[in-house]
């Protein structure tokens, strides 16, 4: 998922309830280059993306978050616990 920082919230409540229920949907920014530890947020964009992690972070059972390198988080939609998905 890349839009526009500030709605990344609204964008990913609506992603998910397009993702199919195998399906994985990529967040790019998650991370913000650490500012997302900051209190406060030194901007609007970084309140967004610490919005949108406090929004991921408490997504409904079966979804998973993934990080990937410094930037990106995968969330994975597992509709069976009989099936093992990998990501690469």
């Amino acid at each position: 998922m890349v839009a526009d920082t500030i709605n990344y919230v609204n964008y990913y409540r609506r992603s998910l309830d397009l993702l199919s229920p195998h399906g994985v949907m990529l967040i790019d920014n998650v991370l913000w280059d650490g500012d997302v530890l900051k209190q406060p947020a030194p901007d609007e964009k970084t309140a967004a993306i610490q919005a949108l992690n406090r929004t991921v972070s408490s997504a409904p059972p079966g979804l998973t978050l993934l990080p990937i390198a410094h930037l990106h988080a995968v969330t994975v939609s597992v509709a069976s616990h009989n099936r093992v998905l990998f990501v690469q």
